[in-house]
Order: C-alpha cells, then sequence, then structure tokens
C-alpha cells in the first residue's frame, strides 16, 4: 500500500464518483453478485477511459498467505487487472478489495510485490472486447 494520500491524487474524486455507478452497472450484468468480484476488466477499462491511467494484466499475489498455505491451497496467484499512473509510479485498482481486506480505491506501490505484472495479460487487457463498457463510458462522461 501507498502512504500516499489518496485525496492529493487528481483523478482521485473522479474515482468516488464513479465506483458506485460501476458497482450498479456489475450487478445488473451479473445478477446480485458483490462489485469488485469478476469484474477488474471492465472496471480497469472504464477507469483508463475516464482518467487516462494504463491498463496492466497480471497476478494477484497472495501476499499474506506463506508459501506453505498457498501450496495447500493449490494457489500462487491469479489473473487480475488494474491501472497504473505512470506519472507517479502507482498501482490504482478499485477491484482489489475482492481478494482481502484492501481499500475500495486501492492504492498501491509496485514494489509492494501485491501485484505483479504481465507483458502478455497486458496486451489481453488492452485487446478484450469488453460488453456493455462503451455505454457506462458514455454514460459517465455525460453524468461526472
Amino acid at each position: 500500500m501507498s502512504s500516499l494520500k489518496p485525496e492529493s491524487l487528481p483523478y482521485f474524486r473522479e474515482l468516488v464518483q464513479i465506483r458506485p455507478i460501476l458497482s450498479i452497472h456489475q450487478s445488473a450484468r451479473r445478477g446480485k453478485q458483490v462489485f469488485s468480484h469478476g469484474c477488474c476488466n471492465d472496471t480497469t477499462r472504464i477507469v483508463a477511459a475516464l482518467t487516462g491511467l494504463e491498463q496492466v494484466g497480471g497476478f494477484y499475489t497472495y501476499p499474506n498467505f506463506t508459501r506453505e498455505q498457498k501450496k495447500e491451497l493449490s494457489i500462487q496467484h491469479i489473473e487480475h487487472a488494474w491501472n497504473h499512473d505512470k506519472d507517479r509510479g502507482l498501482y490504482i485498482d478499485l477491484t482489489l478489495c475482492q481478494f482481502d481486506e484492501y481499500p475500495k480505491i486501492a492504492i498501491i506501490e509496485p514494489s509492494s510485490g501485491i501485484l505483479m505484472p504481465n507483458a502478455k495479460l497486458t496486451k489481453k487487457q488492452n485487446e478484450m472486447e469488453l460488453e456493455g463498457v462503451v455505454r457506462v463510458i458514455e454514460f459517465l462522461n455525460h453524468s461526472t
């Protein structure tokens, strides 16, 4: 996590405004599923379109599990997507809270090892066709 105050980021207010709308979008699309579970691709694409932050594909690394726990549970990491503030060297993730007790708008230092970028998954994320994302972006552009 970052010691930076989230409110100091120029796009933070936008993220606060759009997160509830993203939650409604995902609930409508997937039924009663809780926002953040299984919607990192859509969320990352929408945040990129509205803020200019880069999209990143990679892995969440389960940093709170020991090597033995990961082996016992047969997990090492899981595919995930988030945004990158290249100017400030930060990862911004609105869906990280699906994995553990993270803030709704997580600001992560890349050196933390929590998120591990992967070039192939980043390419896949940037080329992905995402159902309904264009409509949500258009709606958000008119409402923010």
